[in-house]
């Protein structure tokens, strides 16, 4: 730096015994050094932040993830270190950077409490929150406060580099002397460490997604933060929620199809009769195969998907009329209508899992899951949203958007294929309960939508107290099912034919005899059991919804109409609250309950689903790979909805026809063929089975297509155009 004479500073006098001496100006090598200490926090801060979380969170880094984080915090660390050089002063700077590194502390330690408790997924600052306002305004604000204690040595640790700042200030931040060409060199370094981070995610073409993917088209802030870095996730989500993310279309995609088995083909055999059907004697009367084999015709609607892609001018729309052009529907097949004119109660059981499912502890529980249609292989995935998307994905057939709560986006949407607007066009009694607040996650916007008649819940009609609510629900965390169930039965069991839907909440997590007031109820029926108090208390929760079944089984007899009535039976997510590391575990108690170290990828979302009606005399194995997005095109056909079953992701389990297909939230998925970790970018074959080389690409872009569509369908409200 040069200076007039008029402004050049006198030289500072240095005092001795011999007296006074001139002070020489520190070189600009010196002054260069002395900036290094304040530079290496800028950097070394963050990545402690990123190592630590990701070590509580049970991710590690490997490879090429590390130098995309270290590279990354090079960039931030350096922005964050500029900045502070605005500021002179040492005082400032030094308040400037410790109040930049508290705010990454408080998101750093967010994001950790969030994905050990809530979620399990990284949260976009909005989705925080959007979460943060359903937690304080529904009565979370303790489960909250737990959380944070549960982690508040975590949370502490994550403070330890500006708490040693605080300590170490002088030898860290200096005042900001000028130094010729430093700060240039500095962005310099900045822009080149940002430049090769870009090239190493545009060049990694390994893997269906690629990085490159990931970090644009393909994004979700879960995918980026944990191969990228959470400062990374946090950055595009930001800069996605603003300007949008990479445009992405089914142009750029290979819609092939996935192969199909040659060797399958459609069953034909009558079914109306030895699975419902009996004489006055109670004897089944089998009636004589046609000698002719049945010609099924597609499960599809009069729609020229073709024509209206033709006429569109929507662009976003005709990419959808194109894509479903191109798609084969399921074929009607001999279970199609089995269950016509009957009545359904769908429920979606809180935390659900048949590891706590016996015959001598459930018998309610194990009769439904070993009867009626049995479901070897099926899956439930853990979406963006935990519950929430858990009933998306029940009950619209779809991939729930990631980065959104894809359900609190659906009012005003057109919702014509769900069950229960299917039913209201049939003329049924429809309604939707819950034990729990009916405002939470605004289902009381949202389930009137998807064709009930009433939403009734807490607040607004189940409780005790409320008019017609006898016995009604005891205002409890968690409530009653059985609760719930005695109150809600007699409301719709003489309206047939009825469609209900029931949310469950007794089994949510915590899982102790002191925080779950279902599991102090019901302890005395577990004390025996081999297992710790966590997975004790997890058995304890649940035997109030086996008793809730227990109940609406009895109830459904006694009114003659058990025969006459489908209940079916979804897991919203795997039970999260067994997992390591929530609220403090300090135990995979998950795995203890199955009997072994789990998989996270695949085996962790494996669960049961029921579909179960006491008129079939014999169970049906279904032991192709089966998950929920599956569970509405199949009901479709089972009631003998006229659908199209080419505008779900989902398919008709029940056609030979179609391929077997399980995606999950991170592009992983399994076929009848083997599994495809998205994370590793490794396929594993079923044992016998060999394929093409070409074979997890094609997956993968179907893949990719269908979560692209889905999302699709919701941010155009496309059923919407389709059916007005």
């Amino acid at each position: 730096m040069y200076y007039s004479p008029s402004t050049k500073p006198r030289t500072p006098q240095r005092v001795s015994s011999g007296g006074t001496q001139q002070r020489r100006p520190r070189s600009a090598a010196r002054r260069w050094t002395a900036e290094l200490p304040c530079i290496l926090f800028c950097i070394l801060s963050p990545l402690f932040k990123e190592f630590f979380v990701k070590k509580v969170n049970g991710t590690v880094f490997s490879g090429r993830v590390f130098f995309y984080i270290l590279l990354e915090c090079i960039t931030v660390g350096i922005l964050v270190y500029l900045i502070t050089r605005l500021f002179p002063k040492r005082g400032v700077r030094l308040g400037v950077l410790i109040a930049i590194d508290v705010i990454g502390n408080v998101y750093f330690a967010t994001e950790m409490i969030l994905y050990n408790t809530f979620f399990q997924q990284y949260q976009g600052p909005h989705m925080i929150f959007d979460a943060a306002g359903d937690i304080v305004n529904q009565g979370f604000g303790g489960d909250t406060v737990r959380s944070v204690f549960a982690y508040i040595v975590e949370v502490i640790a994550l403070f330890i580099p500006v708490i040693l700042l605080a300590i170490f200030n002088r030898r860290v931040v200096r005042s900001a002397q000028p130094i010729k060409g430093f700060r240039l060199l500095m962005l310099i370094i900045g822009l080149a460490s940002y430049v090769l981070t870009l090239i190493l995610i545009y060049t990694g073409t390994d893997g269906v997604p690629s990085d490159k993917d990931y970090y644009t088209s393909s994004f979700t802030i879960t995918d980026a933060s944990e191969r990228f870095g959470l400062l990374t996730g946090l950055k595009l989500d930001v800069k996605y929620s603003i300007f949008g993310k990479p445009s992405q279309s089914l142009a750029t995609l290979d819609n092939t199809t996935i192969p199909k088995d040659t060797d399958k083909t459609p069953d034909t055999t009558d079914v109306s009769t030895d699975v419902h059907g009996s004489s006055d004697t109670g004897e089944v009367t089998v009636k004589p195969v046609d000698p002719e084999p049945v010609v099924y015709t597609p499960n599809a609607l009069d729609i020229d998907f073709a024509a209206r892609a033709a006429s569109d001018t929507n662009s976003a729309i005709k990419e959808l009329d194109e894509y479903f052009a191109a798609q084969t529907p399921s074929m009607k097949n001999k279970y199609t209508g089995l269950f016509k004119g009957k009545n359904c109660i769908y429920i979606t059981a809180e935390s659900f899992t048949p590891y706590f499912v016996s015959e001598e502890m459930t018998p309610a529980l194990y009769k439904m899951m070993n009867n009626g249609f049995v479901f070897t292989n099926y899956y439930q995935p853990a979406w963006g949203v935990s519950t929430s998307d858990g009933e998306y994905s029940g009950l619209t057939g779809l991939v729930p958007k990631a980065g959104i709560n894809s359900m609190k986006a659906t009012p005003g949407n057109n919702l014509y294929t769900s069950l229960g607007n299917n039913f209201t066009r049939l003329g049924y009694f429809t309604g939707a309960y819950h034990p729990h607040s009916y405002t939470y996650y605004d289902r009381n916007k949202t389930h009137i939508n998807f064709g009930y008649s009433e939403w009734v819940a807490l607040g607004n009609g189940i409780e005790v107290g409320a008019p017609n609510a006898d016995p009604g629900v005891t205002k409890r965390w968690p409530e009653s099912d059985l609760e719930a169930m005695e109150t809600i039965v007699p409301w719709f069991i003489n309206k047939q034919p009825f469609h209900v839907y029931f949310m469950s909440v007794s089994g949510h997590p915590l899982y102790t005899f002191t925080g779950n007031s279902m599991s102090k109820k019901n302890r005395d029926l577990v004390s025996n059991l081999p297992y710790s108090e966590n997975v004790q208390a997890y058995f304890a929760a649940n035997y109030e919804f086996e008793f809730a079944m227990e109940y609406l089984l009895d109830e459904l007899e006694k009114a003659g109409i058990l025969e006459d009535t489908v209940i079916v039976i979804n897991a919203d997510h795997y039970p999260y609250g067994l997992d390591e590391g929530f609220e403090g575990n300090a135990a995979d108690y998950f795995s203890e309950m199955v009997g072994h170290k789990i998989d996270t990828n695949f085996e962790r979302h494996k669960n049961q689903l029921i579909i179960y009606c006491a008129s079939m005399k014999e169970p049906v194995i279904i032991d192709d790979p089966v998950y929920s997005l599956d569970i509405l095109p199949t009901l479709s056909n089972l009631f003998g909805f006229d659908f199209d079953s080419r505008l779900f992701t989902g398919r008709d389990v029940l056609d030979p026809g179609t391929t077997p297909l399980v995606l999950f939230r991170n592009y992983s998925w399994i076929t009848d063929k083997g599994m495809y970790n998205a994370s590793t970018k490794t396929f594993t074959p079923y044992d016998g089975v060999t394929v093409d080389d070409d074979y997890v690409k094609t997956v993968s872009s179907v893949v990719r297509s269908k979560v692209y569509v889905a999302a699709q369908i919701l941010e155009t409200d496309y059923y919407g155009k389709l059916f007005g």
